[in-house]
């Protein structure tokens, strides 16, 4: 059993008000509304970035701190090169599009906004959609010889103390290019 693991009744409730807390967290920091997302692609505000690079640093810290106290467990599975773009350029595109991830799609469908059934519809359908291409990746890309197999795991990077301070210090690097390149304008809004 994991140190963290929760079962039955207590790991139903533990999401259940984590899910809460979280979205409104993402409903009163403008998260969940479209118009946040379509002002960082139109680079009018830079708030999803800063806050997505954020908590990339502080989560990275946090994971490193309770990984070292043996309270989580690092569990890894290899990243193949190949998947990880094709999966890249169809999230990006889907993101593109609705304006939305699966978490403000719910958080925004939970305050009335109607039009994100339509995301989440369209992020069920992307699931079949990801093993179909997944099996085409598998019977041709992943049958050529490398580079194109190439699979690699974290460990093969760095030590985790390395790599905690590398993740870091890129979020902290990005998080101040994308807010001098922004700035501080508005953004982000109820539609």
């Amino acid at each position: 059993m994991h140190p963290l693991a929760l079962s039955g009744s207590y790991r139903l409730a533990a999401g259940i008000i984590l899910g809460i807390v979280f979205g409104i967290l993402l409903v009163r920091s403008k998260l969940a509304w479209r118009q946040t997302f379509a002002d960082l692609f139109t680079f009018k505000n830079s708030l999803i970035a800063n806050v997505f690079l954020a908590s990339i640093a502080v989560g990275t810290v946090i994971f490193f701190c309770l990984r070292h106290l043996g309270i989580v467990e690092l569990n890894i599975r290899p990243v193949y090169f190949w998947g990880a773009i094709t999966g890249g350029i169809i999230c990006g595109i889907g993101l593109i599009n609705c304006k939305q991830i699966p978490a403000t799609a719910v958080a925004a469908l939970a305050t009335g906004k109607f039009y994100s059934i339509w995301i989440l519809i369209g992020m069920l359908l992307a699931m079949p959609a990801v093993k179909l291409i997944s099996g085409f990746l598998s019977d041709t890309i992943y049958s050529w010889k490398a580079p194109f197999t190439f699979h690699q795991t974290f460990a093969g990077y760095a030590s985790p103390g390395m790599a905690t301070s590398w993740t870091c210090a890129i979020a902290i690097i990005l998080m101040f290019m994308s807010y001098f390149a922004f700035g501080r304008r508005g953004g982000g809004g109820d539609e």
